[in-house]
């Protein structure tokens, strides 16, 4: 016997989980919502920053867990950032050319918060539970079939739901795109990402520090437990030679590579690597079915923006949902083309800045160098062209703040 829902997510990462959450707040329970994902249940998390994956969640994002209910569990081992420096390897982050963003030239108290990915999801599961959201581990999605309707949704346990939307939500390597038949643009950078935790000898001020190099930007994350989280973006060899070296070698190089703007780095913990790229789907919508968060775009990390993108398709889907919720159904299709346009523009948008960013700050040459040191001097000599930065980043709708004005 088919199961009957009337919205499925599939992927229970925070961007899918903050979803499901927010659809059955917001449509006070009208419609069945169910969430699948096809690892097993996510773990509680009873220590602090135990994991390498951290978010640079924006006011905006941590709104939306709030209102959830799930905030209060994760602050604890939360570090709020209140400013934010930039500068090029050739400089320092307090000298002519670095770009400074403080929260008190913005609407908010912080920039926004550095928090673990794993605690921000064992908060967002405990939450939508008791919103009434039906949670499934171990739950593989093999197949999509359109239906007069809806889709119909097979399970490797030989299960099937039939849903009246689905709601793509499961990462970089969505399985729900491909089901779909949707493709996705992807390009490759020629670099790698080293992650980590260390000691800096110097407080992180609750500030996150960015300092582009020539192969790539290095970012000092701060951590609740005074540590930073480090983000190193390099050529691939490069990366694979940080991953492998020793705890001592590897700490003279984050120093270096960060012009000694925290003192000394100390790792303090395991080390993990990734390839960089950006991708962005070529439909957010088809069929009674919808691509959120990394399933339909992905970003450069260095301006961190990848899960507060992801929100800011939550919050898009659930207002167009709340528009036609009269017609009591989720999957009418004037609604997700809306949806789908909307985000498409927005994520394009970004990844292209993003791109263009990363093309700068790209190689050494001389000229080069003079052109982004006299941009970065200009930018951090304009205030209006920093706020505007400042609230992007910080998940402010410019468009609806100056339509109201």
């Amino acid at each position: 016997m088919v199961e009957k829902a009337d919205i499925v997510v599939v992927g229970a990462g925070m961007v899918g989980l903050a979803a499901a959450g927010a659809l059955v707040q917001a449509l006070a329970g009208r419609w069945r919502v169910i969430l699948v994902d096809a690892a097993d249940p996510i773990a509680p998390v009873d220590t602090p920053i135990k994991t390498l994956r951290v978010s640079a969640l924006s006011p905006a994002s941590l709104a939306q867990i709030d209102a959830l209910g799930a905030l209060d569990t994760i602050v604890a081992a939360a570090q709020v950032y209140r400013d934010m420096r930039v500068w090029d390897a050739s400089g320092g982050p307090f000298e002519p050319g670095a770009v400074h963003f403080s929260a008190a030239d913005g609407p908010h108290t912080t920039l926004g918060s550095i928090v673990e990915n794993a605690r921000v999801r064992a908060a967002l599961l405990s939450a939508v539970s008791e919103h009434g959201v039906d949670v499934r581990f171990n739950k593989r999605l093999v197949k999509l079939d359109q239906q007069r309707g809806g889709q119909r949704l097979q399970f490797a346990d030989d299960s099937a739901i039939d849903a009246r939307l689905v709601v793509g939500a499961d990462g970089a390597n969505s399985v729900t795109r491909r089901l779909l038949g949707v493709e996705s643009a992807v390009k490759h950078y020629t670099q790698s990402a080293l992650v980590c935790h260390a000691n800096a000898e110097l407080s992180h001020e609750a500030t996150a520090w960015q300092q582009f190099n020539p192969d790539g930007p290095l970012a000092l994350l701060p951590l609740a437990d005074g540590r930073v989280s480090i983000v190193c973006s390099s050529q691939h060899q490069h990366v694979a030679e940080l991953v492998g070296a020793t705890d001592a070698a590897l700490g003279d190089a984050l120093t270096d590579l960060s012009n000694n703007a925290l003192g000394r780095l100390q790792p303090d913990s395991a080390r993990a690597s990734f390839p960089l790229s950006a991708a962005q789907a070529a439909r957010y919508s088809v069929g009674r079915a919808v691509l959120i968060g990394d399933a339909a775009h992905r970003v450069h990390p260095l301006a961190g923006q990848g899960a507060n993108l992801g929100f800011a398709d939550v919050t898009e889907l659930v207002a167009q949902l709340i528009a036609v919720r009269a017609s009591h159904d989720p999957g009418e299709d004037s609604a997700l083309r809306r949806f789908a346009r909307r985000r498409r523009r927005e994520a394009r948008q970004t990844i292209i800045a993003l791109d263009g960013l990363q093309r700068l700050f790209d190689g050494d040459s001389p000229a080069r160098r003079r052109v982004r040191i006299n941009g970065m001097r200009w930018f951090d000599a304009v205030p209006a062209a920093k706020r505007v930065a400042m609230m992007a980043a910080m998940g402010v709708d410019l468009a609806s703040r100056t339509s109201a004005t």
